[in-house]
């Protein structure tokens, strides 16, 4: 989530995703089913809120700069990586 990568992967199982087809449509739609079963065990502040943007400071800043920041980033980790593997293998 730090760099607005979300993943929801308990939403991605198989069998949840066929009991999910035979929901009716107006109980998927903005969460209801999910708000609905949480209600009560969640605050209601936080299933009530409004949606919003997951950004930090530098991306609200400069989506661009930082972007390409985060690439390099990631770059330089996985040749750092790939350089440690290839010192061990030998």
């Amino acid at each position: 989530m730090a760099h607005t990568i979300e993943l929801r992967n308990p939403f991605l199982c198989h069998e949840l995703i066929r009991f999910a087809m035979t929901i009716p449509l107006e109980d998927r739609t903005n969460k209801k089913i999910l708000k609905d079963a949480f209600r009560g065990l969640v605050p209601n502040s936080v299933i009530d809120r409004s949606k919003a943007p997951l950004k930090n400071d530098h991306i609200k800043k400069d989506p661009e700069t930082y972007r390409e920041f985060i690439i390099q980033l990631y770059q330089d980790y996985w040749k750092e990586y790939l350089q440690t593997k290839k010192e061990l293998i030998k």
